[in-house]
């Protein structure tokens, strides 16, 4: 009987031996640890390591994909060509310019305003804006007020309509273009038309 690991083993030799593979690989949690605050992560260079190596492999695409900003996710990994960068849950490809819908400029700057309100005087909150969505911090503030905030922003701004509601460990983020990093390794792998993607 296969163990889970030998089903991985197997899994990973199988799409090692394709013509064309796509590797996809998170930022937060993944390449760099956890921290309290954003701005403090860092990669770990045995992981930048590993991905390079990948990246200089023939036939192999590698994606660094995050939920922060694009050009965060740039200046914070130093990566670049070949690297594909994924930033905003898929919503920022490092091809792709974004179009706001009709409207989105507006609501994005209300979404701003808004959440800029409920994090006013809240102390740990930290509000982040990015090219398509506004996002809400609280990890490193009270867990009472925490726990305030994370619900005046889903009962308020998270409730208007055309805005998108993406909750995470201590964030929440509202966009005004459905995020989905599903969708946009789909657009990688067409666009190098791998013949299996690793994630």
């Amino acid at each position: 009987m296969s163990t889970q690991a030998d089903i991985l083993d197997e899994a990973l030799q199988r799409a090692a031996a394709v013509p064309r593979l796509l590797v996809a690989v998170d930022f937060d949690g993944t390449v760099s640890p956890i921290v309290d605050d954003p701005a403090d992560a860092e990669p770990l260079p045995a992981a930048m390591d590993a991905i390079e190596t990948l990246a200089g492999l023939a036939g192999t695409t590698v994606a660094l994909v995050s939920g922060r900003a694009l050009a965060d996710l740039a200046a914070r990994s130093a990566l670049g060509p070949p690297v594909r960068l994924v930033g905003s849950h898929g919503v920022e490809i490092d091809d792709l310019a974004i179009e706001l819908p009709i409207g989105g400029a507006q609501l994005l700057a209300r979404l701003r305003t808004e959440l800029t309100s409920i994090a006013d005087g809240v102390a740990g909150v930290l509000v982040e804006t990015k090219s398509a969505s506004v996002a809400i911090h609280v990890r490193q503030a009270d867990r009472r007020d925490a726990a305030r905030v994370t619900q005046a922003t889903l009962d308020g701004p998270g409730a208007w309509d055309g805005v998108h509601v993406l909750q995470g460990k201590e964030v929440v983020e509202l966009a005004v273009i459905a995020p989905d990093k599903g969708a946009a390794l789909h657009r990688l792998r067409v666009q190098t038309s791998a013949d299996a993607v690793v994630y």
